[in-house]
């Protein structure tokens, strides 16, 4: 979305924290108990807490929670299909949300703003997949973008 390269650090940093947020909800990981203070550490600009303080720890972390959760599983993957014959950035073929989702955290907290933003983005839009769009509409809305604005 190129209407976020004429934002400021502050906007964008609000962008990147709002798509953090939204994948972690659609992806079902915002309210985890180990995860939920992270993303209000996030919010409030802090430095992360653990296991997020390291992206190896908490995948760690998310890796055994996953196993925990579902030891009968052999992936947590689930099927999307995005597009059919035509090419989108954002159509990885059969994904897990919730791990396509965990690293826009770090993302966000890059010390870029525009690149946090720009990472931020697209990691929760490959997370929505199929609803990307509808994504991107919300996005849209909440930091007051015009329809048709790149």
């Amino acid at each position: 979305m190129l209407a976020l390269i004429d934002m400021d650090d502050t906007r964008l940093r609000e962008v990147a924290r709002w798509c953090v947020t939204k994948a972690y909800k659609f992806a079902g990981l915002a309210d985890r108990p180990w995860i939920a203070p992270a993303l209000a550490t996030l919010h409030a600009g802090d430095p992360l807490p653990s296991p997020f303080d390291d992206p190896a720890t908490a995948s760690a972390h998310f890796d055994v929670e996953c196993r925990r959760e579902a030891p009968d599983r052999v992936s947590n993957r689930q099927g999307v299909i995005y597009s059919i014959g035509e090419f989108d950035p954002f159509d990885m073929g059969p994904i897990s949300r919730p791990a396509f989702a965990l690293p826009t955290i770090f993302a966000a907290a890059k010390p870029d703003p525009r690149q946090a933003a720009f990472e931020a983005l697209y990691g929760a839009s490959v997370t929505y997949q199929e609803d990307a769009r509808e994504l991107h509409g919300q996005l849209r809305a909440a930091f007051g973008i015009a329809p048709g604005q790149p």
